[in-house]
């Protein structure tokens, strides 16, 4: 989704969009919330709550809030883009899951955020697209400069694997981690 399209939605139509999804959404459903810059991810459960890994007073944890207060004002969509590749886990099984880990804290940007705990929810795989992003950008350009007998671009790859290694460090330490 781009950001094009997000910005082009004026707040009647993305209370309308997320009206829909609200009513669309069953339990155990995993929600996108494309905010400015990022997305946030979430697991729907039942009585209209999400259950999602979230900042909360300077520490990451895991909570349950209303669809409505986390809508605010972005746009929003059913987030089950793998079911056509992994087989999701049964409603119920996905919201006990996501339950169990009421209150976990921590976080790391690329193993231990919002889109990993979502997805180890519906399809038992702890993997985001951030994750998968970095890793593939940075052994391309590995792959590449190594078959051009390119060191800067072997280097631009290697340089990228460890910015990404890096960041994952300083969120850990950014955030307090219990």
């Amino acid at each position: 989704m781009s950001l094009d399209f997000f910005k082009s939605l004026n707040p009647d139509e993305r209370r309308r969009n997320n009206s829909d999804v609200y009513n669309k959404c069953v339990r155990g459903d995993l929600l996108k919330f494309y905010r400015f810059g990022y997305s946030h991810w979430g697991v729907f459960v039942s009585c209209g709550y999400v259950i999602h890994r979230t900042e909360d007073n300077g520490t990451v944890k895991i909570r349950e809030d209303r669809f409505w207060d986390l809508a605010q004002n972005n746009l929003i969509r059913i987030g089950n883009f793998w079911d056509n590749i992994a087989t999701p886990l049964p409603g119920w099984q996905i919201e006990e899951r996501a339950r169990s880990r009421l209150e976990e804290s921590g976080y790391d940007v690329l193993f231990k955020n919002c889109e990993n705990f979502a997805k180890w929810c519906r399809y038992d795989v702890d993997i985001s697209g951030q994750t998968v992003s970095a890793a593939t950008l940075s052994s391309s350009l590995i792959t590449a400069g190594a078959a051009t007998a390119n060191p800067v671009v072997v280097g631009a790859g290697v340089s990228l694997g460890a910015l990404a290694a890096g960041a994952s460090v300083v969120s850990r330490l950014f955030f307090k981690n219990n």
